[in-house]
């Protein structure tokens, strides 16, 4: 559809030629090529976050959809006993309390920064492997991925 909108702009122009009678073409009318359309996409605009799910993790509504929105590059601990928990504590040495503990503190370090914004942005990176949004969050211009890896308790992922 959107292509449809823009379609006199995208096309352009063909180049008219007459063939003369020794078979040379002569150029009546000079064609133009087709307008270049660069999408950009003002999320600010188009979306709400709902909810903060846990470091790295929103809830996004969308155009009357609801997203899980996935931070990329970070990968901040879980807020409850879950498998994905236990694997983390294994894996980096910690009880399960600690990893928990982590997680609540990532979680909520994320609300307080929320809270203290006044414009959010979300710059959309692809897909993750459960379908779900991955990109950069951005509060007030301040890059979050990078604020919650440097001081809320989330790893490099």
């Amino acid at each position: 559809y959107l292509e449809y909108q823009y379609e006199a702009l995208l096309k352009g122009e063909k180049t008219v030629y007459q063939i003369l009678d020794d078979g040379t073409k002569k150029i009546i009318d000079e064609g133009s090529r087709g307008k270049d359309i660069v999408l950009t996409i003002d999320i600010e605009l188009q979306s709400k976050i709902e909810k903060i799910l846990d470091g790295d993790t929103t809830r996004a509504k969308i155009n009357d959809n609801i997203f899980s929105i996935r931070l990329i590059g970070i990968d901040c601990y879980e807020t409850t006993p879950n498998n994905r928990a236990y694997r983390q504590a294994y894996n980096n040495n910690l009880t399960i309390d600690e990893v928990i503990k982590n997680g609540k503190f990532s979680k909520k370090y994320l609300i307080n920064l929320y809270k203290k914004s006044n414009v959010q942005t979300f710059e959309f990176m692809g897909l993750d492997y459960y379908k779900r949004p991955l990109g950069v969050l951005y509060f007030d211009d301040v890059n979050i991925n990078q604020k919650m890896l440097n001081h809320g308790g989330c790893l490099k992922f």
